[in-house]
C-alpha cells in the first residue's frame, strides 16, 4: 500500500489534472484517485497501478519512486500512568478520584499511544497536569517516546447504526463524550485497550 505526491508534482510542472490525464494516458478516475490517496486511503500496488505509475512519471519526466510519498511518522507518547502509580501504591479508582480525571481516560492514556500533537490540545493537556500532579511527578516523567497505532474506530458509523449520536453513546456507555471524540479521530492500539474501554473491542468486532 502507498501514498503519492502525484498532485504535488503535476503543479510544479504546471499541468492540470486533465492535462496530465491525457498526455499520460490513465483515465481521469484513475489518476483522481492518486491524487487524493491519504495515510488511512493508501493504494494497493498491483500490476495496474505500477504500469500507470510509469506512464505518469515518464510524462513528468520524473523516476516512478518520486511519485511515491515517504511515510511521515508523528511524534507520539506513550504513558507510563499505571507502571507509576503501581509503584506508588495508588489504583486506577484512587488517582481518578484524586487526580479528578474519568477512570475511562486514565485507562485510555495508560495503554494507548497518543500523538504529540493531541497531548498539547484540551482537555488531554489538563488532564496529563492532574494526573501528574497527583502522583508526583511531572508530565514529561510520564511520558515514552513511541510510534502511533493505525487502528480508527468507525464509531460515528456504529452509531449511527442504532440511530444515536456520540452524545447518546456516551450515555449509555458512560464514557465521557471528549474520550469518545478523540477516540473517533485518533489511533488506537486494538491489542491493548484496557478493561475500562472493553466497550470499544466489542464495537470493533461489530463494525
Amino acid at each position: 500500500m502507498a501514498t503519492f505526491r502525484i498532485q504535488e508534482l503535476a503543479e510544479a510542472k504546471g499541468l492540470t489534472i486533465e492535462e496530465l490525464s491525457e498526455v499520460s494516458g490513465v483515465s481521469m478516475k484513475r489518476i483522481q484517485r492518486y491524487y487524493t490517496t491519504t495515510s488511512f486511503t493508501s493504494v494497493e500496488i498491483t500490476e495496474q497501478t505500477a504500469g500507470e505509475l510509469r506512464q505518469i512519471a515518464a510524462k513528468l519526466d520524473l523516476p516512478v519512486m518520486e511519485l511515491v510519498k515517504p511515510v511521515l511518522k508523528r511524534a507520539a507518547f506513550k504513558l507510563n500512568i499505571i507502571k507509576i502509580a503501581q509503584k506508588k501504591g495508588i489504583t486506577l479508582e484512587e488517582l481518578s478520584e484524586r487526580s479528578g480525571v474519568h477512570p475511562s481516560f486514565i485507562d485510555f492514556y495508560s495503554t494507548q499511544t497518543i500523538s504529540k500533537d493531541k497531548l498539547a490540545e484540551d482537555p488531554y493537556q489538563m488532564h496529563i497536569s492532574e494526573i501528574s500532579k497527583a502522583l508526583e511527578v511531572s508530565p514529561e516523567d510520564l511520558k515514552v517516546v513511541s510510534d502511533l497505532a493505525i487502528t480508527i474506530f468507525p464509531l460515528e458509523e456504529f452509531a449511527k447504526e442504532r440511530n444515536l449520536s456520540l452524545e447518546e453513546l456516551s450515555l449509555i456507555t458512560d464514557i465521557p463524550v471528549e474520550l469518545i471524540n478523540l477516540i473517533k479521530t485518533h489511533p488506537v492500539n486494538l491489542a491493548r485497550l484496557g478493561s475500562e474501554l472493553g466497550f470499544f473491542g466489542w464495537c470493533c468486532g461489530k463494525c
